[in-house]
């Protein structure tokens, strides 16, 4: 599914364990709750992206994630480069197991509480 356009697709539920979505084109889509577990996102386009459940693992580098969505469990995620510009990380676990702190791109006011 790399370089797939699925711009405002319902994909909640969906099990996506592992998938190759590298370059996908997702804006507006809705993943949560989804198995996003170990799954490559790599520079996919997820602006205003709902994406919630399982991101244990998941490839999120250098993605575009302008006012989504990430709630759930963000484990080993891979989110160096990763444009979390005005991104609501409300709900989202285990942050601090990610590499989000030094490498994101983020405005002070849209940094999220880090629940455990």
């Amino acid at each position: 599914m790399s370089g797939a356009e699925l711009g405002a697709a319902n994909l909640s539920g969906a099990t996506l364990l592992g998938a190759n979505l590298n370059r996908a084109d997702l804006p507006g889509a809705n993943l949560s709750p989804a198995d996003l577990s170990g799954a490559n996102l790599s520079y996919a386009e997820l602006n205003y992206a709902n994406l919630g459940g399982d991101l244990t693992g998941a490839n999120l580098s250098g993605a575009t994630l302008l006012g989504a969505s990430l709630s759930g469990d963000l484990t080993d995620a891979n989110l160096s480069g990763a444009d979390l510009r005005v991104a609501n990380l409300t709900g989202a676990r285990n942050l601090t197991r990610s590499n989000w702190i030094k490498r994101a791109a983020m405005q002070p006011q849209s940094c999220p509480r880090v629940l455990h």
